[in-house]
């Protein structure tokens, strides 16, 4: 029904082409060396963290040894610690230092764009789309896409750390991966394109919100003049409600996702408890550590699906 009334002030958005577009943002935020800077620092973050969370677990079970007396267990554990901020410092930096080149670069394109645009465009783009590019999407691009970006790296080696860490302490659980990855998949896939377009619906909608406002600004004499504030009230009012509509059904299908990757969590647990708790090599150390890794990754799963949402 709303894609109806706006079909003729909005044209159908064509499809996402995802290769050229994650292309195109990584060259704008610089060299490769920027980027295996962050990627590299993230994977020494992850396998710096699981080395103290390894230490404390054969800390916990091994609290006689030589190595773990006169404070030698503490230091070890805060050279890990040390080590961990360090490189998660390094990663964090480069991140920032590629997401505010990329964002200054796209608003350049977007100045001159407009700029030197010939008037013919300005005669057909309504004046709310282009005040909504550089509002919403200029914020988009500054603040929300390079702190995503980031995240979505650091919760995808996030899941490899903990995947890898509870198929180190219980191999069983890499078989059982199979499946549950084939139902991560399949929510991926079908929540990704509706969320996608639920967010190119706000925006589409996000538009008039701007225009009528901007009208009622510039007309407000001679709308007093003619007494039809109620009429504009009404009219803003409406615009207002069709845009939290297709905002209402965002956080509908956000819930919709977490009740389904809650449960997939909820499964890994306890198949991760299950596996430490019946096999007779895994430490006390050792199998509080594949819970605990087991307990983190239902925010990480729920963050790898809801990060290409905003990055698209």
């Amino acid at each position: 029904m709303i894609w109806k009334r706006f079909d003729a002030f909005y044209p159908q958005p064509n499809p996402v082409k995802l290769f050229s577009t994650y292309k195109r943002y990584i060259d704008a935020c610089g060299n490769v060396g920027v980027l295996l800077g962050v990627v590299g620092g993230l994977t020494m973050y992850n396998i710096v963290s699981t080395g103290s969370s390894y230490w404390l677990g054969y800390w916990a079970d091994h609290n006689d040894d030589d190595c773990c007396k006169d404070n030698r267990g503490l230091l070890i554990y805060t050279c890990f610690s040390f080590g961990g901020v360090f490189m998660s410092f390094i990663a964090i930096l480069n991140a920032s230092m590629s997401g505010q080149r990329a964002c200054r670069i796209f608003h350049e394109r977007l100045v001159w764009g407009v700029l030197r645009a010939q008037m013919s465009f300005f005669d057909t783009t309504p004046t709310g789309r282009i005040v909504n590019r550089f509002s919403k999407d200029v914020y988009t691009l500054d603040e929300q896409l390079p702190v995503t970006m980031y995240s979505w790296a650091s919760t995808f080696c996030a899941v490899c750390t903990v995947v890898a860490t509870i198929g180190y302490v219980t191999p069983y659980f890499l078989v059982a991966c199979l499946p549950l990855g084939a139902v991560y998949y399949w929510t991926q896939k079908f929540y990704i394109p509706t969320a996608r377009e639920l967010k190119r619906l706000d925006s589409v909608l996000r538009s008039p919100i701007f225009s009528r406002f901007g009208e009622s600004l510039e007309g407000a004499s001679t709308i007093r003049a003619f007494r039809a504030e109620g009429m504009f009230i009404d009219a803003n009012m409406a615009t207002l409600e069709r845009n939290l509509r297709s905002y209402y059904l965002n956080v509908a299908s956000n819930r919709w996702l977490a009740l389904r990757l809650e449960g997939l969590g909820a499964i890994i647990v306890l198949l991760a408890s299950l596996l430490a708790v019946c096999s007779d090599s895994v430490s006390a150390g050792l199998g509080g550590l594949s819970i605990t890794y087991a307990l983190s990754v239902t925010q990480t799963l729920n963050w790898c699906v809801t990060d290409p949402t905003i990055r698209n």
